[in-house]
């Protein structure tokens, strides 16, 4: 067998080695399964197609159920914090819930420009964080570029049953 051969069957089978690694190993949460999916290089389209799997792959709640969701207070809001930036106009991260009584399923985050005019632009985007538990989020922010800060406005989610 010519090397180029050889070259090309190896190829071929570290390809499918690697690429059958979530089958041995798939992944455990939701930022996991972000980080294992999401490349450089991705559309914004393909990225929230991939961000909507993953979330919907993990998500806890049963779809086949309505939940009234009720606004989170103030007290509560301040106990969600995390890690979350703006890059190639998608926003994503991971937000702690410290609450021990609420599971959020919805935030509006907000987005404000550090220099120029400043304006701030809110976000809603669904979440699936339960009680004292960290969960990501990710949306498309359009065509915000350099440097933001960003916090979170607003929060709905259900009270847990104890």
């Amino acid at each position: 067998m010519s090397p180029d051969v050889l070259r090309l069957i190896l190829a071929v089978m570290l390809a499918a080695l690697l690429g059958g690694c979530d089958y041995v190993m798939p992944p455990k949460t939701v930022e996991d399964c972000l980080l294992r999916n999401l490349k450089p290089g991705l559309s914004i389209e393909a990225s929230e197609i991939i961000a909507d799997a993953c979330r919907s792959k993990f998500d806890q709640a049963d779809p086949g159920v309505a939940v009234k969701l009720e606004p989170l207070e103030p007290a509560s809001i301040a106990l969600l914090h995390g890690r979350a930036g703006l890059s190639n106009g998608s926003f994503s991260g991971s937000i702690y819930n410290g609450n021990p009584n609420w599971s959020v399923r919805e935030i509006v985050i907000g987005i404000t420009e550090k220099h120029g005019m400043k304006r701030q632009r809110a976000y809603a985007t669904s979440a699936n964080i339960g009680p004292l538990s960290s969960g990501s989020i990710y949306f498309s922010a359009g065509a915000e570029v350099g440097d933001v800060d960003w916090q979170i406005l607003s929060a709905k989610g259900e009270r847990v049953k104890k």
